[in-house]
This record gives structure tokens, sequence and C-alpha cells, in this order.
């Protein structure tokens, strides 16, 4: 897989700026530009969808703080920061009846003593981002990008806006989606009446 500087240049590449960067912490005008986009950007792009490569399930339950909130819910709980919580996804088992609770900044309420959660993480080693991932960070980057460095800059960075809404994002993540299984249930009396 690509570095964060490799992304990065494929971003500048894609809108005609030059020179390439070796690092986002050298001292240019790219690599600043890099530097300040990358990571918000990656954690936009991984927040926007389910990306199955960024999805986390802790192996135990989590605690909630010792102080619960004055709501409806009875407790408080940390989201998590190793590895860093971009999106909450589910609290309770996946079995369970559908149960209540609500994020607020970097906590979220619920109404038992202890979570088990599942949540889209930060990714922070690009070793892990699927190829079609990779490419929708790097048409936002081009975005992001593109105001600065790109000459004509407001007609590209509308191409690229319509780029990434309609082909980029469509495609990466209809992919991603396609790699589970969704069973379909289907009742014995449906059958019956089908029968």
């Amino acid at each position: 897989m690509p570095s964060n500087t490799d992304i990065c240049n494929m971003a500048l590449l894609g809108i005609g700026a030059s020179p390439k960067i070796t690092s986002l912490s050298e001292d240019s005008e790219n690599a600043r530009l890099a530097n300040a986009f990358y990571q918000p950007t990656v954690d936009a792009v991984l927040r926007s969808h389910i990306w199955n490569c960024a999805i986390e399930r802790p192996a135990s339950s989590i605690s909630p703080l010792a102080t619960g909130p004055d709501t409806d819910y009875d407790y408080y709980y940390n989201l998590p920061s190793n590895p860093y919580c971009l999106r909450l996804l589910q609290v309770g088992e996946a079995d369970d009846q559908p149960t209540l609770w609500k994020v607020e900044g970097r906590k979220f309420m619920y109404n038992s003593s202890s979570a088990k959660i599942v949540y889209i993480k930060r990714i922070v080693d690009t070793n892990e981002f699927d190829p079609l991932l990779v490419e929708a960070i790097v048409n936002r980057l081009e975005i992001k990008f593109a105001p600065s460095l790109a000459k004509g800059s407001r007609s590209m960075v509308k191409d690229l806006i319509e780029e990434y809404e309609i082909i980029t994002a469509p495609l990466a993540r209809t992919i991603d989606a396609q790699e589970s299984c969704h069973q379909q249930m289907v009742t014995e009396d449906w059958v019956a009446e089908r029968a």
C-alpha cells in the first residue's frame, strides 16, 4: 500500500501541482498543505461510510464513567481513543433487542453498566487501507489542495467534487459493502403462503 506521503503525492499530481514531497514534515508549501489536510481528510472519508477495513470490535466490554448524565440515560462512557473512535456503530450485542444510546462529543450515553461496542476507528497505518479507500482519500485531498495549488481551481474543484460524489465514493462504498454476506430472514408462514 502507498504511504501517507505517496497518497498526498497522488493528489498533488492529480491536480497538476509539483514538486512532489518527500515527507509531510518537509519545509515546502506542498508539504505544509498536505500535513494540514491529510489526517482530517482521512478521518472524514472513514467516518462517511462503514468501511470494512476500519471496523473495530473490542474484545471486552467497556466501563462507564463514575458519574452519569442528568438525562434519560443512566451511564456516560468515553468513546475509545486507542484506536481512536471516529464513529460509533453499535452498542450492545448484535442479537440483543435494539438498544438506545446517544453520542455527545467524545462521550456516549447508554442504560447499562457495561457496554459492548462496534465502531469505525482512525487508521494511521496505510497498509490497512482498501485500494478503493485510497482512491477516495486521494480524490478528497485533490478537492482540498486545488484551491491553493491549481490554476483555474474553481472549475477544477467543481469537477473533482462531481467525480467524488458520482464515481469514486459510490464505487468504493459499493465494492466495500459487497464484501459481506447479508442473510435473508424468511419466516415459515411466508414460505407456507408462497407454496
